[in-house]
């Protein structure tokens, strides 16, 4: 038997198995900027599922970038790719209508080590926000944003590692 009981603020739970025992709800409760929920959204399109405006992922954005920013990309944020994942790290992808060349992002959720980075393309230049470091991606992620960014910053390929 498990029993949550909200007083004030403080949500206490409590039953046989502890505090432990808190289902998804719960946690997010005792928690408000908790990340893990955002794993149901894999595979979807960020807006169909309201990404960048879910409550703890705004707040967090907000504190990482600053308002302005944020409000910048959510504004942009119009041309989209589906969510995915690879190992624990959660990727999504936007751009400007008519213009992903030259304003695009991409944001990265490391859910095993709650850690957000956001990689904003503009003009040419790249800004970079990470939370408490950066994220070490997975070998397909980290692949697709080394092409990202090469495409994005015209920067040369890559010589091939093969002689």
């Amino acid at each position: 038997m498990r029993t949550t009981h909200l007083i004030g603020t403080v949500v206490v739970a409590y039953g046989t198995l502890g505090l432990a025992a808190c289902g998804p709800a719960e946690q997010a409760l005792l928690d408000p900027d908790d990340l893990s929920h955002l794993d149901k959204f894999v595979a979807f399109y960020p807006r169909e599922v309201g990404l960048l405006t879910d409550p703890a992922l705004d707040r967090r954005l907000a504190a990482l970038m600053g308002e302005p920013e944020l409000a910048a990309m959510q504004q942009n944020w119009q041309t989209e790719g589906p969510i995915v994942r690879e190992q624990d790290v959660i990727s999504a992808t936007g751009c400007m209508d008519n213009n992903c060349a030259a304003v695009g992002y991409i944001l990265y959720v490391d859910l095993a080590h709650d850690n957000i980075n956001v990689f904003a393309f503009i003009d040419g230049e790249m800004m970079s926000y990470d939370e408490t470091g950066p994220i070490e991606l997975p070998p397909g992620l980290a692949a697709e944003f080394e092409v990202e960014k090469q495409n994005r910053l015209n920067l040369p390929a890559a010589p091939d590692a093969e002689p």
